[in-house]
């Protein structure tokens, strides 16, 4: 079957999907606020199917219904797996990978497994972890989302070729990281996780005048920050072809890897030389290159004291300053429609307060004003 007749085919199983559910099921959302229908995600994107239909369903921080009748719902989902099938074949498969520990001056290393020679990968996932004051356990929690999310059979199409690095960046004393480390390095997942920790050097500065800053005007510990992303990016370099941020309290949506696969897949295709593509808020869910870690790298560092991390990471992809756009040129950055990233981290590890503010959670639409840096000349991730 080809791959046009099985898209079409899976999108009419997936209209019958939600025609029951318009016409049998009622919404039992986390949430009031209106958000959007599911025909919408339907007709605004082409993630495979299998995806979008327990994105809906089987998460509790997605919207979901309660399906009736079940036996309707269980020859769909047969139909639907067929369709999954269908569309992997169209994936070349991976080759098995090897694991080895980071070697670069700027991070001491634990991995989970052995120290052999691999290829390079295919994705890079940065996770900086620090402690919070009551030891809340965060991490374990997120690391746990992304296992989930792990293929394990090596002949899968969709096995990734990936490696999550965990960094610890406070240093002795974080105690949920040597949990997390621990655990994984004797886990099934284990080739896929790195531990290590940032050493000190260059990311340190004097600290006879600590200033607090403002929300705009970064104090000591956010130029702090600022610095060990930094740091965290010229050790990763040269280890994969494209790297995501992702935070230690932020726990990564159901099927939210394929979707990573699935969203630098489609705009390679329309575009290979891309600037970045933003999948969530904060300084979670951004895509760039590996050929683009250097740049970013010494911006980060040459403009600590003028603006927060995240907002020039969106400074510098979007071509905002002079500087950053000659480094840009006429590349493109991009904006998928959804929000892959979930928060749960109500503690900060900058500050001790309580966050209450109404984030999205899965799925969600991002707009303006969650995400910053959709320009005019943004391509907008709508399939």
């Amino acid at each position: 079957m080809r791959l046009r007749d099985t898209v079409v085919f899976c999108s009419i199983l997936i209209f019958g999907m939600h025609l029951l559910r318009f016409l049998r099921f009622h919404d039992v959302g986390t949430r009031t606020r209106q958000t959007h229908s599911s025909h919408q995600l339907l007709v605004d994107t082409k993630l495979p199917a299998d995806a979008i239909l327990h994105s809906h369903l089987n998460h509790k921080h997605v919207r979901s219904a309660t399906l009736k009748p079940v036996q309707a719902m269980q020859e769909l989902q047969a139909q639907l797996h067929h369709c999954e099938i269908e569309l992997r074949k169209e994936f070349p498969p991976s080759k098995p990978r090897i694991d080895t520990p980071v070697t670069n001056h700027t991070m001491t290393s634990t991995a989970a497994t052995g120290s052999h020679q691999k290829e390079v990968d295919w994705l890079a996932v940065t996770i900086p972890t620090m402690p919070r004051k009551k030891n809340q356990d965060y991490l374990l929690r997120t690391l746990n989302s992304w296992s989930t999310e792990l293929y394990m059979t090596t002949e899968d199409p969709l096995y990734p070729r990936l490696t999550l690095y965990i960094i610890n960046v406070y240093g002795p004393g974080h105690t949920r990281f040597d949990e997390a480390r621990v655990i994984y390095s004797s886990s099934r997942y284990r080739h896929f996780f790195h531990f290590s920790v940032l050493r000190d050097g260059f990311h340190n500065e004097p600290m006879e005048n600590p200033d607090t800053g403002s929300p705009n005007k970064p104090g000591w510990k956010v130029r702090q920050q600022t610095r060990h992303l930094a740091a965290i990016l010229r050790s990763v370099e040269g280890l994969a072809h494209y790297l995501i941020f992702a935070e230690d309290d932020m726990q990564i949506c159901p099927h939210g890897l394929m979707v990573i696969q699935y969203i630098i897949r489609r705009t390679t295709r329309l575009d290979d030389n891309w600037m970045a593509i933003r999948a969530s808020f904060g300084m979670n869910g951004i895509i760039i290159h590996d050929k683009d870690l250097s740049d970013l790298a010494g911006y980060l560092l040459r403009h600590q004291a003028r603006r927060p991390p995240d907002h020039l990471v969106v400074e510098w992809y979007a071509g905002e300053t002079e500087e950053s756009h000659q480094y840009r040129g006429q590349r493109q950055h991009m904006g998928y429609r959804y929000n892959i990233f979930y928060h749960i981290g109500k503690i900060s590890s900058l500050r001790d307060e309580v966050s209450v503010s109404q984030l999205p959670l899965c799925y969600d639409e991002l707009v303006v004003p969650v995400v910053g840096g959709l320009s005019v000349t943004t391509s907008y991730l709508k399939w």
